[in-house]
């Protein structure tokens, strides 16, 4: 069976549905407090099967998105969503925001640039500090750029830019911002 196909729009998580428990559990945790909470996995609404027998449900978990691109979930359970067209978006409870957190005037977005990456810093809870790597349009052509905010209300705000004028291309400029950030970086 084919892939399925979804409208660009329309925003689903795919989980893979363990049939026949060809996999062992994971053995519990004994620490009582998760550190990354994530919210549960939502109940698949449509099942595929792969070539190899592998099954994998869908379910659509939020809609109304463009191009999302990538995904970081804050302590609080948050989920905060890049727009490849410059936007950072935020999902609470199972529910779009409908204001964006932030809209980037220069990016350039098409092909496989525009706002690429995002990253919560390790320590998000106590500083709300979000780091996003974006193509930006430029006097002289495009770059990619690092650049860190911090989130206050639902909005991002304070920007610094860390790393500019990296290369960029229009197919294949792919990149992503790592949570394991330094110190230095605060």
């Amino acid at each position: 069976m084919g892939a399925p196909t979804r409208p660009a729009a329309c925003f689903a998580l795919i989980l893979a549905m363990q049939v026949h428990g060809a996999c062992p559990s994971p053995s519990p945790s004994t620490d009582p407090t998760p550190t990354n909470p994530q919210p549960p996995a939502p109940i698949p609404t449509e099942v595929f099967t792969a070539e190899d027998g592998t099954r994998f449900g869908l379910q659509t978990y939020l809609s109304g998105l463009v191009v999302p691109w990538s995904l970081a979930f804050a302590p609080d359970g948050r989920l905060f969503i890049t727009e490849r067209p410059g936007r950072v978006r935020i999902a609470q409870n199972g529910t779009l925001i409908t204001a964006p957190a932030l809209t980037l005037t220069d990016v350039a977005a098409d092909g496989e640039a525009g706002l690429l990456g995002i990253a919560l810093h390790p320590s998000f809870d106590a500083n709300h500090l979000v780091y996003l790597v974006y193509t930006a349009q430029t006097s002289g052509g495009r770059v990619n750029r690092l650049v860190r905010y911090r989130e206050v209300n639902q909005t991002l705000g304070e920007r610094a830019v860390l790393l500019d004028n990296i290369p960029a291309a229009s197919t294949h400029d792919g990149s992503r911002s790592a949570s394991g950030l330094t110190a230095s970086c605060t």
